[in-house]
Order: structure tokens, then sequence, then C-alpha cells
């Protein structure tokens, strides 16, 4: 599994760029890394790339254990947009976004990189 961080200054959102196979321990240090980051607050918007990432070890129990480890973060009310390709990943990520409807933060889950990018920087 590879994480990347870009931040996009014009617009103040971070992307979080995810390939391979997800591996909880990975996953979790990059959640810690981003709610405790000098370089940009942990309330900030967030592009999850997924485009890369393999969904063959996600399961609902995984997505279970990952809504209550994010219920420890603080994130404020940022707005989350996670970016798949496959159909498999886009169901993934609807049941991710539905599990998250009790958290502060909006989940939405997009095929297009640019419609979730527009999502993240509009006021709505």
């Amino acid at each position: 599994m590879a994480i990347e961080y870009t931040y996009n200054p014009d617009n103040n959102f971070l992307i979080i760029k995810i390939s391979g196979v997800l591996e909880w321990e990975q996953l979790k240090l990059a959640a810690e890394k981003l709610t405790t980051s000098n370089e940009f607050p942990a309330d900030i918007n967030t592009l999850y790339d997924l485009r890369e990432m393999d969904f063959s070890n996600i399961t609902t129990e995984f997505e279970e254990k990952l809504i209550l480890f994010r219920k420890q973060l603080d994130r404020g009310n940022a707005k989350i947009a996670c970016v798949v390709t496959t159909d498999v990943g886009f169901g993934m990520g609807r049941m991710y976004e539905a599990l998250s409807d009790k958290l502060p933060q909006q989940v939405r889950v997009f095929k297009i990189f640019d419609e979730a990018q527009n999502w993240l920087i509009s006021t709505s």
C-alpha cells in the first residue's frame, strides 16, 4: 500500500492518493497524521484518490472498524470525497458513505475526479 499527500493551496483541500491493497495499520497511521499535522488543519476538506486501490480485502467489518476509528478523530466538519473507478469500489464507497451518516463530516463517493474536486470546493 502506498499513500501520497498533495495539498492544494489554491482551493484549500488535501488529496490523499492510496494505491495497492489497503492495510489497516497504514490507514490508521495516515489518519492520525492527518489530524496531527502542522502542514494543514485537521478539519481540511479531503479528496481520497482511490482509483489505484485494490478493494479485495475491504469487507463490511473493515468499514465498520474504520467508522469506529473515525469517531475518535477530530476532523470537525470536513468534507470527504472518495474517487473510485470500479463498480466494486463504488459499491464499497457507497456503503462507507452510508455508515458515515452519523458523523459530522460529509462523505460522498464519485467516479469522476473533477466532480469530486468541484464538490469539495463548493460552498454547499
